[in-house]
């Protein structure tokens, strides 16, 4: 029981044992406080379950018809039989009844035909006042659903729609899932390492709370109104609020203007009124889509062209856009009419918005002046078109001249003699003509991808031939030197495993590699945004990258150390046949050279190993390290650096569910059904465990791993601790008393050679 000054009265509650301030979770009697602290909370004879059809009449002779109240662990007070433990036997539980704050596996509904069975969140009257207050969270809209706070019936926010993974607006804190006979059900996500809620402040405001063990305090991570334009409608009608963080900025949407001077106050117009024929529609990328008072659904149209047909064929429809609906999951088509309200955009998300706009009308002229203008302008122009041909035919034979001779120039730079030699006899990758590449890529038209070395693009050649051209921006990190070492150390290397470089090319200040086109993109893409992967095509891909990576390493005359390997450089064929890309940061060293040391760090945080991260040291098992995280990330589908658990990386949770005997749980969902009874799989396991061991002596040869990946019957040994582990007591993976370069403890500091462990990025 608990008792509130601003009441004067007692309540039921449940609050959380280990904070040292109590924070409540759940008030039990809102609407009839006790005002008296002498109380008796009494199960009654007769318990009743709405959802079991059953009734249980209480007796202390029997225990089997015993009926007990117990809090759980998850903060959820229950009314069951002291026999039984699963939910679905539950007679009655807190959860049912939720108050302010949501908990982890507690759920809120919205059933779009029995209104009285909806769960919502009702604030408290006050900070210190647990009665029913004037604000009220729950769903809106039962095809496209946002989250949306009332106060007083008056909505206050809305978040943007469902996008399949998040409500656009919002972090990704809750799980919104769609039930039979139209319920919708939302809770919220929790990484299970702290306490972690989302309450309805008595204000209205909805905020996320997780409970930091160290500063023994509420971290607030995210509220409902951290910008101005979170309020709902801080604009009028027909205008979009623009970013606003401490003040408010509207601009009226494409076709409407404000009536008068006074901008923050008067509402946006029409400019002119449209005929309803011959109307078009105006872009507004990445918005918040209007409140959907006024809108209409169509399931079945998915397409933008399609939904555009259907609203200009409606006079009174004013926009339309293509959201996600909850009850298909698809993508369908959602039309507006009247005023738009509501609306917002966004930097980095939101959906395409487009608005109606009148045809315009044109202004009307002489009909004899217009002749003359024409015929005056196409004279000058005829003119200066003649000018500018000849112009532009000498300059191109000019240019085409110094091409020639840069790009000679440049392969004397790039490739040595017997290089360029070696390239002419075995027709390798050689300096191609920049003009050619500007031709076949349309003048670099087609942007295929970009990072921070550059763009890249697609381009055909005359053979008909896809091509895929690396352009170098002049602010890249990737310098000449980089681009040197890309092209002497891949021009050379022929395997299934490895993409192909079919030239380069240097003009002026470009630098350009031609590689082949792979139509699939990166790996990264199909297993961290959002694509299936089944464990065939996943296996396919481990031992593909593995022979790759045993042939650059094990397969020539010299040693080429990767340094850069992550499954953003792993590229995909027509047959996802992996390709390991991006030689820039590689290093080419003689076989009898075991270990390279250099004072740059490459490599990405989460896949370079630690003795390369802490003292520069890189040799084959730093890349066996890296080869060892992208295989528990295939297997696991999640990236190492972002995994949440209390052990912290992934290959922390890897190696204790290993050492648990509960690898099973390793597997991504999305596949452990079909492949938990595969050996494969637990071979990948330990493969990847094995790679990524602390200390470089412990790894394998990559060549073993290959074979271990074909045979089942090669014996494989038990793995140790990996890197990015906590097995002292350093929580960032650094072991406190180990050295990473021999067996003697020394202390290590996390800035070493002038590289910060805890902001890893290479490029």
């Amino acid at each position: 029981m608990a008792r509130f000054a601003a009441t004067e009265g007692w309540f039921l509650g449940i609050w959380y044992k280990n904070v040292p301030e109590r924070t409540y979770v759940w008030v039990g009697n809102r609407e009839a406080p006790l005002y008296s602290s002498n109380g008796t909370l009494e199960i009654y004879e007769d318990v009743w379950s709405s959802t079991r059809n059953e009734r249980r009449e209480n007796s202390s002779s029997s225990s089997s018809t015993t009926t007990v109240a117990q809090l759980l662990e998850n903060g959820n007070l229950v009314l069951k039989d002291p026999n039984k433990d699963t939910p679905e036997d539950f007679f009655w539980q807190s959860f049912d009844e939720p108050t302010d704050t949501i908990l982890p596996e507690m759920k809120l509904l919205w059933h779009y035909q029995k209104v009285h069975m909806n769960k919502y969140l009702t604030s408290w009257r006050g900070v210190d006042d647990p009665q029913p207050g004037d604000s009220v969270l729950r769903f809106k809209n039962a095809e496209y659903p946002v989250l949306t706070t009332w106060r007083n019936a008056f909505p206050i926010y809305r978040s943007g729609p469902w996008n399949g993974t998040k409500f656009i607006g919002a972090p990704p804190l809750f799980r919104l899932t769609w039930k039979a006979q139209q319920v919708s059900c939302l809770s919220i996500t929790t990484d299970n390492r702290s306490y972690t809620r989302v309450q309805l402040c008595h204000d209205g405001s909805v905020r996320r709370y997780a409970w930091n063990q160290t500063r023994k305090k509420w971290d607030q991570p995210w509220s409902s109104f951290l910008e101005v334009c979170d309020m709902y409608n801080q604009c009028t009608p027909n205008a979009y609020c623009s970013r606003g963080v401490s003040s408010l900025v509207c601009e009226c949407i494409p076709g409407f203007e404000y009536s008068g001077l006074n901008v923050t106050r008067k509402e946006c117009v029409r400019k002119k009124r449209g005929t309803c024929n011959g109307d078009h529609f105006s872009l507004l990328p990445k918005m918040n889509l209007p409140d959907t008072y006024k809108a209409k659904s169509y399931p079945s149209i998915t397409k933008p062209e399609q939904c555009g047909e259907i609203c200009l064929g409606d006079c009174s429809c004013t926009a339309y856009s293509i959201s996600r609906s909850l009850e298909t999951g698809n993508r369908s088509c959602i039309t507006w009419s009247g005023d738009l309200v509501d609306i917002r955009s966004y930097s980095d998300e939101g959906l395409d918005l487009y608005v109606r706009t009148a045809a315009g009308r044109g202004k009307k002229k002489s009909e004899t002046g217009l002749i003359v203008g024409t015929c005056v302008c196409f004279s000058v122009v005829l003119a200066l078109f003649a000018l500018f041909c000849y112009c532009k035919r000498k300059k191109k034979r000019e240019d085409r001249e110094k091409e020639r001779a840069t790009t000679a120039a440049a392969s004397i730079e790039i490739m040595t003699p017997r290089e360029r030699e070696n390239a002419i006899e075995d027709q390798i990758s050689a300096p191609m003509d920049f003009a050619m590449i500007l031709n076949a890529t349309d003048n670099f038209s087609q942007e295929i991808g970009h990072g921070g070395f550059g763009y890249v693009y697609k381009g055909v050649l005359a053979s008909g031939e896809e091509i895929a051209v690396k352009k170098l921006s002049e602010i890249s990190k990737q310098g000449l030197d980089e681009f040197r070492t890309e092209v002497r150390s891949i021009s050379r290397l022929r395997h299934l495993n490895i993409v192909r470089l079919y030239g380069w090319s240097v003009y002026k200040e470009e630098k350009l590699l031609i590689y082949e086109y792979l139509v699939n993109g990166s790996l990264e893409r199909h297993l961290f945004g959002g694509g299936e992967l089944n464990w065939e095509t996943r296996f396919h891909i481990i031992k593909g990258v593995a022979q790759g990576l045993a042939y650059i390493e094990e397969g020539g005359y010299d040693l080429i150390l990767h340094r850069y390997l992550k499954p953003d450089i792993i590229l995909l064929d027509r047959d996802m046949t992996p390709k390991i890309s991006d030689f820039g940061l590689a290093r080419m060293c003689a076989r009898s050279e075991k270990e390279v040391f250099t004072q740059h760090t490459a490599g990405t945080h989460g896949y370079v190993s630690l003795e390369s991260l802490l003292h520069g040291i890189f040799s084959s098992a730093s890349d066996v390290f890296s080869f060892g995280v992208i295989v528990l990330e295939i297997v696991n589908g999640k990236r190492n650096r972002s995994f949440s658990s209390s052990i912290g990386y992934l290959l922390g949770y890897a190696w204790n569910k290993y050492n648990e005997g509960n690898w099973s749980e390793i597997i991504d969902e999305k596949i452990r059904q079909d492949c938990v009874d595969s050996w494969q799989v637990l071979r990948c396991i330990e493969v990847g465990l094995l790679c990524s061991q602390y200390f470089a002596r412990d790894r394998p040869k990559i060549s073993l791993v290959v074979a271990q990946l074909q045979q089942e019957t090669i014996e494989i040994q038990k793995p140790k601790h990996p890197g990015y582990y906590p097995i002292d007591e350093g929580k960032r993976g650094i072991p406190s008393s180990s050295n990473v370069k021999g067996e003697s403890s020394t202390s290590t500091s996390n800035t070493v050679n002038g590289y910060t462990f805890s902001e890893i990025d290479a490029r």
